[in-house]
């Protein structure tokens, strides 16, 4: 998933709830504007320098994996 700093209409905003440094990858937690929902997002280290929390960040899903928030399996994978 694509993170910027520099928002299309295409892509999706969120803010930045937190980071966590997992090696050469970080994983990123945000959350939709005016949305309930929770995302993950798995990018490599250099697409994550200069996230902060609360920061508003735009993401464009290509792939990804959806889960269901009660059961935790997953619902569905796209652009695989």
């Amino acid at each position: 998933m694509n993170i910027t700093h520099e928002p299309s209409s295409q892509d999706l905003h969120c803010r930045v709830y937190t980071t966590q440094p997992m090696g050469s990858e970080v994983l990123v937690h945000l959350k939709p504007e005016n949305t309930d929902l929770d995302l993950m997002v798995k990018n490599p280290e250099e697409q994550c320098l200069g996230l902060k929390s609360e920061m508003i960040v735009a993401i464009n899903p290509k792939r990804g994996n959806i889960f269901d928030p009660v059961s935790e399996e997953l619902i569905c994978s796209f652009g695989f």
